[in-house]
């Protein structure tokens, strides 16, 4: 997942002479590799595990405000040793074996500001998340030269890596989306519950950045929702919603990428998600057929490879829910549509707009007030997610 590479001296190769590249005993749970990557806000090392680490942590008074965090039962395989020794963890971490069957990390906190810890799982990985560390530290070597930074739009879809997602729950506040009064049913509630859901899932099973566009009930302007996807360098933006239509009998799920509206329905549907006319958004559809129109956006839009990606993650995000919800819940599959959604237009990365089902259809309502039914979704929608990474990781071999 990371690519950016920071630095810790080499000397600790020469202090702890257990570090070596020596054989390790195979009955014991192997460290195989250290990663590590940064957002804006922290720096996260990845420690790829056999199994799931059990580990403690204590204050040290000597030396002070030092933090030791010791695994246990494990030994560091070559491809983390390599990892250290090449200056790949950032200061103010040190890592070493200890004992010949602990790892322990050592974490300044005079340097940094506060961290936090924690297993994943499928694969098995421990998770530090270091906060507040200068950034010429994160950047700067001991001999004054760059050994990593945080990686370019362009270098990462080159490099087919997924560090960073957005999950945008739709509607909040003032704006409830679709909804049913007199079972005082909303869609901003019921995504917002999805959307947090998925978090969970992604924070427990996956070590990319998560970020959402709201958290709570709050309304947050479709602008607004781009430009903090946008401003992570996002590499995906996955946009959650449920539907609506003047027909009782229509239902079902259905999962959008951006382009031209097919028919007057989805055209519609884009519409009153935008907030604009029937005519604005027709042409904000257009877009998708012109090269180099002179917005910044629309032509990097077709440069960066972005429709291509956002096919591929929709198609894979629907497949996972029609398998998932498909067939035990008899939730219609709708398919991969195109519209011009706001969102899906002005966001750089690849991206989608999940419609889970119709809050105006009665079988569909039924399923989206179920917490069981909605934890399913998080579950498809997290599948498809992960299939269009290795899908991506596949085609980088």
């Amino acid at each position: 997942m990371f690519g950016g590479v920071l630095w810790v001296s080499c000397a600790l190769f020469f202090f702890f002479p257990s570090l070596g590249f020596t054989d390790f005993p195979t009955t014991q749970s192997l460290v195989k590799n250290i990663r590590v990557g940064y957002s804006p806000e922290s720096t996260r090392v990845v420690f790829d595990l056999e199994r799931q680490a059990i580990y403690e942590h204590q204050r040290l008074t000597s030396p002070k405000n030092h933090v030791m965090i010791t695994i246990q039962d494990v030994v560091l395989g070559q491809e983390a040793q390599q990892a250290i020794v090449s200056g790949a963890i950032p200061h103010p971490m040190t890592i070493y074996s200890w004992k010949g069957n602990q790892v322990r990390i050592d974490l300044d906190l005079d340097v940094m500001g506060t961290f936090r810890i924690f297993n994943l799982k499928n694969p098995h990985r421990f998770v530090i998340d270091l906060y507040d560390l200068p950034e010429k530290q994160a950047h700067v070597g001991p001999d004054g030269l760059a050994r990593g930074r945080e990686l370019q739009e362009e270098e990462r879809r080159v490099d087919k890596t997924v560090q960073i997602i957005v999950i945008d729950p739709g509607h909040g506040g003032k704006d409830p989306g679709a909804s049913i009064r007199k079972e005082k049913l909303a869609e901003k509630d019921l995504v917002l519950d999805i959307a947090l859901r998925l978090r969970r899932i992604m924070e427990d099973r996956h070590d990319a950045m998560i970020y959402m566009t709201r958290e709570t009930d709050v309304f947050v302007e479709l602008e607004d929702r781009v430009a903090l996807a946008n401003e992570k360098k996002a590499d995906l933006f996955i946009s959650i919603h449920v539907n609506a239509h003047s027909s009782p009998e229509v239902a079902g799920l259905e999962v959008y990428r951006f382009g031209e509206a097919k028919n007057p329905d989805d055209l519609e549907k884009a519409a009153r998600e935008n907030r604009m006319s029937i005519e604005e958004t027709k042409e904000l559809g257009l877009m998708a057929l012109v090269i180099g129109i002179g917005e910044k956006n629309a032509s990097s839009f077709l440069s960066n490879g972005k429709v291509d990606n956002s096919r591929n993650l929709a198609w894979e995000t629907r497949n996972a829910m029609s398998k998932r919800l498909g067939d035990k819940y008899k939730l219609a599959d709708l398919g991969v549509k195109t519209a011009p959604f706001y969102v899906l237009r002005h966001t750089v990365m690849s991206s989608i707009l999940a419609e889970v089902a119709y809050l105006t259809n009665s079988s569909d309502r039924k399923h989206l007030v179920s917490p069981k039914f909605r934890q399913q979704v998080a579950e498809a929608i997290f599948t498809g997610i992960v299939d269009y990474i290795e899908t991506r990781k596949g085609a980088s071999g």
